[in-house]
């Protein structure tokens, strides 16, 4: 049977199956097709029929198979046999005992290393919606499996006890003993022991803890596990405990671990106690935080973020991205209560952390937490205090308007033009967010239009150059021409065309603006003429010559400034193009794609794109007239936020090196900045921490496996084999990067901690240290320019071997010749596969290219990079649109990322490289032919991907 034929006849054996078709099935068995039959898939590879079976939990058609001869140990793409797949799929156990019967492997090892039970532990653990029966893991423990073997990541069985205590109890499975206590019993019989640490230090006891699993907890301690046992970021026991307060057996877990002698005031590394934990978790319980205040806690103690609990009632952590935090912050229920349950128990409404930050000032970065901030304000929370950079809860609160209402409206005096250390009113701050209601709120509360900031901008100019200018409808102004300057003269008194503009020739009412913000206002020719030449309103006539405004006013128009109208004024519909065509397109129409009966819909966004074209064209111009990279914003602040990040990590790294001289390290900028392409805000940063100690002390062990090509090993040299290093190796002595990176990350914490607070800069997320993967530091950023904005920076430890070149490394490539590139060295980050996939995946790490990439961006010419920066900063655009799947409501992934992007350029760089001009003028048509040239390379492999 040919290779083709065969083919055709496993299909037929996989559409037999699918048809429920015993019959048929079973004369393709005897037809002689194997009962080993592999079909591709695209998203799970080459998949064999008993799996496909196993699967669907079809025990008729697994028996059939069997019986015509399939392997039960039968090994898919990931080394997993059918056994793994059954372990997780097969509720009744039917399928699992065929499996036995025939002879499956109970121990079998897949590419990760992990064995079934394992991996169905691993997978529980990712997934809380999975789990598992109790008769699948007792038949597994009973029956001959190997105890002593361990996961990818470090853990063995007894690591797992919290899974155990949320599994499913099977109907047939008739003990009355807790599952727990069962499960331990076996595995400590088996020789494992209650002391044992996983990767991260973590004990048995703590995951006992973790669970509220008080039999379990108890039957530790008996056997003689440590309450005082701490983590690799110094957590013990009662830290886990504290994380789950809301389960029943937290009381008594709580009594077992202070009567062992675990106390209640211990901290971990982050200076965190249990009360910290309690209200950092979203299953608050105000049980549990009465608690541990009558064993003798202090309700108001600061961890060493100077974060109290009051704090992290509504800052669920220091460690989880802030995006992700908001993600969360629905889940978190019943937190007015606990406010209102601490401040009775002597918490500090008030209580500020390291940078001047109060609760309610954490509160506001969050649009659902408008009823707790009506709590703090009812419990005495001060809108009038400052943070370290100088602004109040009113500037805060100018991100959502709900919020702002609150503030408002919370009957506190506070002076409504206050401003910022950066001379920034609440209105720049509006505009900063680009928030038209709030907008609304703050002129109607008596906000002053014409207080310029420190770099003497009114809230106009700042609109200006934030390219914020369709706001100028908020503020009163009818039209400005998206190219024109600064349309607002600033006078030597300080007065500016704008104060003329609503300053006492207009009234409404017999009253001036000064004194009341009116719901009209009337702009009369009167006015018009007392401005500095004549302008007429014409949207058709944008591109004629204006006077030196360069704003172009309307004759007797109105703008309505009720609130009523206002909502209908700056609300776009779902499904209606608003018709508007500024530079910010925001119609709906071109920022969603339909997907529906597999056929993607674009006649309405090709439409739509035409239609707006206009201010697609003003959007390309901006970015092909930005002196720097693809930020839009022209401003000083752009170079001043990366001297300042910079700075602020060489302080970092000469404290890391104090403390230990193993960690000393070579800074080194990496990613879009040095590459010069970063685009829209100075937000992202990427920093090399290379470990010049590390490089020099092992040698470069390339892969031979064709899928780990990209991966190398560090093995120590024989003369530091006695050295500090043994520390962070495994038993072979390779290069762990787990222990690599806790290490680094502990110190690099610890330096954050005790680093005084910086002017402008402050953290608000730290490494995290238990996993040993990377991570992102995460600050915000005030200034004249933006407005607590997020900056995340990525710690990226590296080596760099002297003198190493790939092996594998294609130095044919033409565009590397060009550039004599064929010679540069390379260096290795501490990033490494994944470890459900891999084995000994924490001693692989990933050859970076980065710093050739660099080279040739350096070396393009100016043209080029500047039609790549065009096509990337596009798709932060409202242009480039989610895909919206109909039938299952949901939004796919996008396809386009800033990494395709990148490759279809290198691509077109290299079939070029013979005509490309070495000129670094930065010509506008030549950078338009090569974003072309990029979009359809992009075209080409979408429609590659797409034929195949």
């Amino acid at each position: 049977m040919t290779k083709d034929t065969n083919h055709c006849y496993s299909r037929e054996l996989f559409e037999a199956f699918d048809d429920n078709d015993e019959e048929t099935f079973v004369k393709i068995l005897e037809s002689g097709v194997s009962s080993n039959s592999c079909l591709y898939d695209s998203e799970q590879g080459n998949v064999c029929i008993l799996s496909n079976a196993v699967r669907k939990g079809s025990t008729k058609f697994v028996d059939i198979l069997l019986k015509y001869g399939a392997d039960p140990n039968y090994e898919d793409e990931d080394g997993e046999t059918p056994l793994f797949e059954a372990l997780f799929s097969d509720c009744d156990n039917s399928i699992q005992e065929l499996l036995y019967k025939y002879g499956a492997n109970k121990n079998h090892r897949n590419k990760a290393g992990n064995t079934p039970l394992i991996q169905l532990m691993i997978r529980c653990s990712d997934d809380h919606a999975y789990n598992f029966q109790s008769t699948t893991l007792f038949y597994l423990l009973e029956s001959g499996i190997d105890f002593q073997l361990s996961s990818s990541r470090d853990q063995k069985l007894i690591h797992f006890i919290a899974l155990v205590h949320r599994c499913h109890i099977s109907k047939t499975d008739i003990s009355k003993r807790h599952v727990c206590i069962r499960y331990l019993e076996i595995l400590i019989q088996n020789g494992l022991s209650v002391h044992l640490k996983d990767g991260s230090c973590v004990t048995p006891l703590h995951y006992a803890a973790m669970a509220c699993c008080e039999g379990a907890v108890d039957y530790l301690i008996d056997y003689g596990a440590k309450p005082n046992a701490r983590t690799i970021s110094g957590q013990l026991p009662i830290h886990f405990l504290g994380q789950n307060a809301d389960r029943p057996g937290f009381q008594k877990c709580l009594r077992l671990l202070l009567d062992s002698g675990s106390s209640i005031k211990n901290v971990d590394n982050q200076g965190r106690n249990i009360l910290h934990y309690l209200t950092t978790t979203n299953k608050v319980s105000k049980l549990a935080i009465e608690t541990v205040i009558n064993e003798g806690m202090n309700s108001d103690i600061k961890d060493n973020c100077g974060l109290t609990p009051l704090h992290l009632c509504v800052i669920p952590s220091i460690f989880v991205h802030p995006d992700e935090l908001e993600d969360d912050e629905e889940d978190k229920t019943d937190i007015s209560n606990i406010l209102t349950c601490l401040v009775h128990y002597g918490a500090s409404v008030n209580a500020v952390d390291k940078n001047g930050l109060t609760p309610l000032h954490y509160s506001l970065r969050y649009e659902l937490k408008q009823e707790i901030i009506g709590t703090l304000l009812k419990l005495g929370a001060d809108t009038n205090l400052r943070t370290m950079t100088g602004e109040t809860a009113l500037h805060r609160a100018t991100l959502y308007p709900n919020l702002l209402r609150e503030v408002l409206n919370s009957g506190q005096t506070f002076e409504i033009n206050a401003t910022d250390n950066f001379g920034s009113t609440s209105l720049h701050w509006a505009i900063y967010y680009f928030e038209e209601d709030c907008i609304y709120k703050l002129l109607k509360a008596g906000a002053d239009a014409n207080i310029c900031d420190l770099e003497g901008r009114s809230p106009v100019q700042y609109a200006i150059i934030s390219k914020r200018t369709s706001l100028f409808k908020a503020l009163g102004i009818i039209y400005c021409r998206e190219t024109d300057p600064l349309p607002c003269k600033i006078y030597p008194s300080g007065e500016t065309d704008f104060n003329v503009f609503l300053g006492a020739h207009m009234q409404v009412d017999g009253t001036n603006l000064d004194e009341k913000v009116p719901k009209q206002i009337n702009i009369s020719e009167q006015t018009q003429n007392s401005l500095s030449g004549e302008c007429k309103l014409s949207s058709d006539e944008s591109s004629s010559d204006c006077s030196e405004q360069n704003i172009t006013y309307s004759r007797s128009n109105t703008i309505d400034l009720s609130e009523e109208t206002y909502t209908d004024l700056f609300s776009g519909l779902d499904e209606e193009c608003i018709g508007e065509d500024h530079m910010w397109c925001d119609c709906p129409l071109v920022q969603t794609v339909v997907y529906h009966n597999k056929m993607v819909d674009t006649v309405k966004w090709t439409f739509h794109c035409e239609k707006h074209r206009q201010s697609l064209a003003n959007y390309m111009e901006l970015i092909l007239n930005t002196n720097n990279m693809g930020l839009y914003i022209d401003s000083t602040e752009n170079s001043l936020v990366a001297e300042n990040i910079k700075k602020f990590l060489e302080k970092l790294a000469f404290g890391v090196k104090q403390r230990n001289s193993l960690f000393e390290c070579e800074l080194q900028l990496a990613g879009s900045w040095k590459e010069g392409t970063k685009i829209v805000y100075p937000d992202e940063f990427d920093f090399k921490w290379i470990l010049t100690k590390f490089s020099t002390a092992f040698e470069v062990i390339e892969s031979n496996e064709e899928n780990l090509r990209s991966y190398v090993k560090f093995h120590l040299k024989e003369q530091y084999r006695d050295s500090q290093f043994s520390e962070f190796l495994d038993e072979h002595f390779f290069l762990d990067g787990r222990k690599v990176i806790r290490a680094l990350y502990t110190i690099i914490n610890d330096v954050l901690f005790e680093m005084p607070p910086h002017a402008q800069l402050y953290p608000v997320k730290y490494l995290k240290t238990e996993k040993g993967s990377i991570d992102t530091l995460s600050f915000r950023w005030v200034g004249c320019t933006y407005k607590n904005m997020l900056i995340d920076i990525d710690i990226v430890p590296t080596l760099t071997p002297p003198n190493w070149i790939p092996r594998y490394m294609n130095n044919s490539k033409k565009m590397l010749q060009n550039f004599e590139l064929e010679n540069h060295t390379y260096s290795v980050v501490l990033k490494t596969p994944d470890s459900r996939f891999v084995k000994n995946w924490n001693t692989l790490f990933r050859l970076s290219l980065s710093d050739v990439e660099v080279a040739i961006f350096k070396a393009i010419p100016a043209s080029a990079l500047k039609g790549y920066i065009l096509v990337k900063s596009l798709t932060n655009t409202l242009f480039f649109p989610q895909i919206y799947v109909t039938d299952e409501d949901y939004y796919l992934k996008r396809f386009i990322t800033t990494y395709i992007i990148k490759t279809c350029f290198l691509h077109e760089l290299e079939e070029d490289i013979n005509n490309i001009s070495q000129n670094q003028e930065c010509l506008d048509h030549l950078a338009k032919i090569w974003a072309l040239k990029i979009v359809s390379r992009i075209e080409k492999a979408i429609d590659t991907q797409g034929r195949s």
